[in-house]
């Protein structure tokens, strides 16, 4: 597995964290590696925005650091009880730094940037796909009594402008009109403690964003017509007088302003919140979900895949018993030693082990090889793929740059004798497809590298037929005879 490399800016900072009290405590919930690569994505974060030293970080550039690193946590990984044990660790290094002046900010302005990442490190937990209540500092107390007299009123506006000839023209049903209108006031109040009659355009634009593109599982099409939806709502209940005219003329143009976020932000399913995804993912599968069976089997699926694709992103930090990992015999592996003017090192052939771990884990959690998972497992796929790569190491001290099928022959014989071949053979044609994509193969490599795995056939002149190789030789035997 890789780790996270420091900054050599960082390393004094590390060293005061390792012998601090704060450090102790985390060891007793997190292990050391993934202290360190939390401390390790932070430094790469910071380094990212500024290229001042530690001792010249002050707020402005941590929060960007910070933000940086969000950006980096929401691409690369769906579990935000991770992200959760980052942010923890991070302020637990930053306090220490801070007390100890080797950074440019007090403990308390720590704290007070790393309060709205905390903030919505939480929200992700606790609104997985359902309208919960967002508790934060800065918001005012959730009252339950208000909360259901809005609804109340606002689901008796939604029925009466839906059987309104201006509500029974939308496009999208009654029933999801309904649910969309309702579901923006509760957010509004549950989130952001607003009501309709105090809604701002701001808190309306990113209440928008988040709820219809990224939490609330519709497709973009629906996401489109949101806006047209709003538009006319707001007009009625303003012309009902339930809106004063000046707040629906403000909240027209917040929506009008809110569609190219909104739009942007349902096109990436990197903004997505988790339940959605999962459940887009089911649709785009062709899952139906009343089935209960379907769609526990798929979610157990989609949960593995996004823990490889976790562990591949976020090396030794998104640790998950459902990743495998494969034990430590390829160091036992016979090798040359030499091969050209080329060398073997212990340090290249770990390198080369990890490099195809890392391989595996990108081919069989592509979201394009849906159907190489369902004849592949996980376990299978990384087997193959290391042994690949270690073989053709071991054997021609070859990196995938110098691979060749001169090279390969060897390694796939020896694949060859094992009860998986076949699906050995289907998870390396993916690879070698993926890494000449990726231009870490030239054409002819792929070309050569493929006509090799694919299963063997000779065409016969007798027959215009592909028969097999072992035909062919039944044939020659019973000639000679």
């Amino acid at each position: 597995m890789k780790s996270v490399p420091f900054a050599p800016a960082l390393r004094p900072l590390w060293q005061r964290f390792t012998q601090s009290a704060s450090y102790r405590q985390l060891e007793v919930t997190y292990p050391a590696d993934q202290i360190r690569a939390a401390v390790g994505l932070l430094g790469s974060a910071m380094t990212a925005v500024t290229p001042l030293p530690p001792a010249s970080w002050h707020v402005f550039e941590l929060a960007k650091g910070l933000n940086h690193l969000a950006g980096f946590l929401n691409r690369a990984t769906t579990n935000p009880e991770a992200v959760t044990a980052l942010l923890e660790i991070a302020q637990a290094f930053l306090l220490v730094a801070a007390s100890a002046n080797l950074i440019g900010l007090t403990p308390g302005e720590v704290v007070s940037a790393l309060r709205p990442h905390h903030a919505a490190a939480k929200a992700a937990v606790t609104r997985p796909g359902q309208l919960d209540v967002i508790e934060d500092p800065r918001l005012p107390s959730f009252h339950e009594a208000t909360y259901v007299e809005l609804i109340t009123t606002a689901q008796a506006w939604v029925d009466r402008f839906l059987v309104a000839p201006i509500g029974r023209k939308q496009t999208l049903s009654a029933d999801l009109c309904g649910l969309l209108l309702t579901a923006l006031v509760e957010a509004g109040y549950k989130w952001r403690r607003k009501t309709p009659q105090t809604w701002t355009p701001a808190m309306l634009q990113e209440t928008m964003v988040d709820l219809f593109a990224c939490e609330l599982p519709i497709d973009r099409t629906t996401v489109g017509l949101v806006a047209p939806l709003l538009r006319n709502f707001l007009t009625f209940v303003g012309k009902q007088g339930w809106l004063r005219p000046e707040v629906v003329g403000r909240d027209l143009r917040a929506v009008d302003g809110a569609v190219p976020e909104m739009t942007a932000a349902a096109a990436d399913p990197e903004r997505w919140h988790p339940r959605k995804r999962v459940v887009m993912a089911m649709v785009a599968a062709g899952i139906d979900l009343s089935d209960e069976a379907a769609v526990r089997r798929f979610a157990q699926r989609y949960e593995e895949v996004q823990a490889v694709h976790d562990a591949l992103h976020l090396p030794r930090f998104a640790q998950s018993p459902l990743v495998y990992q494969p034990d430590d015999r390829h160091q036992d592996l016979p090798h040359v030693e030499t091969a050209g003017d080329r060398r073997w090192t212990k340090a290249t052939a770990t390198r080369m082990h990890n490099a195809g771990i890392d391989a595996a884990r990108l081919v069989w959690s592509d979201t394009a090889n849906a159907a190489l998972r369902e004849q592949v497992d996980q376990q299978k796929a990384v087997l193959a793929v290391a042994a690949w790569y270690d073989g053709l190491y071991a054997t021609a001290l070859q990196t995938p740059k110098r691979w060749s099928a001169a090279a390969a022959g060897p390694v796939l014989a020896g694949l060859r004798r094992t009860a998986d071949f076949e699906a050995y053979r289907t998870v390396l044609l993916a690879l070698i497809s993926q890494l000449g994509r990726h231009e870490t193969l030239t054409p002819q490599q792929v070309t050569e590298l493929s006509a090799l795995l694919r299963p063997f056939a000779t065409p016969t002149a007798d027959s215009g037929k592909i028969i097999s190789l072992a035909s062919v030789r039944a044939r020659k035997m019973q000639r000679h005879r």
